[in-house]
């Protein structure tokens, strides 16, 4: 029996754009404007505008990744407690949650499951979140 989800779509790059590169360079001129006494100092410090872009994209990038992998781990936790179920327990629990409104994130699966775990007096395993 098929699990109801979501998948979400993998985040991409937006890369250096005229427009985001004049955003990029007001920043840095604010930063400097900012602190005018050391003024030199910070321009010989501050990274350049594609390199100011670059890493706000690559920050994006690690954190959508965290937040795949805690999906994926939460997906792991709640099919592992699945498992250990009778097989009419599993096929009546998705069946549930196939027809149930709540949103097919990870999240909000794991917990259906523990919650249903629990009602039942069966030990959910430890809490993972």
């Amino acid at each position: 029996m098929k699990i109801r989800r979501r998948v979400p779509e993998r985040l991409q790059p937006r890369g250096v754009t005229p427009r985001r590169l004049a955003a990029a360079e007001r920043t840095l001129t604010r930063e400097r404007q900012r602190l005018a006494l050391f003024a030199r100092q910070v321009l010989a410090e501050q990274e350049t505008a594609e390199e100011r872009i670059r890493r706000h994209d690559t920050d994006n990038l690690r954190h959508d990744q965290a937040f795949r992998d805690l999906a994926a781990k939460h997906w792991r936790d709640a099919r592992r407690m699945l498992r250990s179920l009778p097989k009419s327990a599993q096929a009546d629990l998705i069946e549930t949650w196939n027809r149930s409104s709540i949103p097919a994130d990870p999240a909000y699966f794991v917990d259906f499951v523990r919650t249903r775990l629990r009602g039942w007096g069966k030990p959910a395993g430890e809490r993972t979140i």
